[in-house]
């Protein structure tokens, strides 16, 4: 019976933390938006992250998202994928994987389910590659950098300008092929000159905060953007931290449930009883970090 209550209790605190993440992360956005003057009825979708795609220049390019697996879109990189993808930013997204995902002998199965998700998240080309899928050995760095060059002089680029985003040096689970294409990606971003953005990977009680931390942090941008916190309480305004260079991408309601439909319908083959607590305990899923390597 105590079990019962403890789990009742958890339940109930982990709807609460999404509902106040909803109304953060949507409700606040389209009432801050204006929606009685609003150009768009879409214009509420992008209050949240406008600022930090602008800032970053992270619009009219050829944006190519470089994976190991087939759902590594899904898992880890679904909130800046769904948001590159929104049509007022004017991007062209393309999908690489390096490996059918083989590992366990689904190879086929999940190629057509990376196909599944590709579709969803918005991509305009998607392929997977033909590396062999293996949790104990890397890749070589310089094969990566010339399969890329390959690759890439094969594909039908929209824009004036690509950007290549791909994991960092821990790969965020630490899988030693996400790990490999860090620094492959690495050698051909500056061979040839292209922007480069790591996924950061987060320490393991960020990486399943689930909304906590999210939330702390949508508060603060609100509280910083208040007009009558800055007049009647400075001094709460100037203990609020900055994100310093960070580049945060956030998922909203909306998003978050499209995320949601990638992992648990286009890569139905990878989901597991695990595979539920990543979705509904990691950060990864309404939350993403770039750092600019190049």
């Amino acid at each position: 019976m105590n079990i019962f209550r403890v789990s009742g209790k958890l339940v109930t605190k982990y709807l609460c933390m999404l509902m106040a993440w909803a109304i953060l992360s949507t409700v606040v956005p389209y009432w801050a938006a204006g929606p009685n003057a609003v150009k768009s009825p879409y214009d509420s979708l992008y209050e949240l992250n406008q600022a930090t795609v602008t800032e970053h220049s992270l619009s009219d390019a050829d944006v190519i998202f470089v994976t190991a697996h087939p759902d590594d879109e899904s898992m880890f990189f679904s909130p800046v994928i769904v948001e590159l993808s929104k049509a007022k930013y004017n991007n062209a997204l393309h999908l690489i994987c390096f490996s059918d995902g083989n590992f366990d002998g689904l190879g086929e199965t999940r190629q057509q389910e990376l196909i599944r998700a590709a579709n969803i998240l918005g991509f305009q080309t998607h392929k997977t590659l033909d590396y062999v899928d293996n949790i104990h050995e890397g890749w070589d760095t310089s094969a990566i950098a010339a399969t890329l060059a390959k690759e890439l002089k094969e594909l039908p680029f929209h824009k004036s300008k690509q950007i290549l985003v791909s994991f960092d040096e821990e790969g965020v689970s630490g899988h030693p092929n996400h790990k490999s294409l860090y620094y492959g990606v690495e050698e051909y971003s500056r061979k040839h000159k292209l922007r480069f953005f790591k996924l950061k990977s987060w320490p393991v009680a960020a990486k399943y905060s689930a909304f906590v931390i999210t939330n702390v942090e949508l508060i603060a941008r609100l509280l910083k953007k208040c007009s009558a916190i800055h007049r009647y309480l400075p001094s709460l305004v100037n203990r609020i931290p900055d994100q310093g260079q960070a580049i945060k991408i956030y998922a909203n309601f909306n998003s978050w449930f499209l995320n949601l439909a990638t992992m648990t319908y286009a890569h139905y083959s990878q989901i597991v009883w695990y595979r539920w607590l990543w979705i509904f305990l990691s950060r990864y899923m309404n939350c993403n970090e770039l750092e600019l390597v190049i």
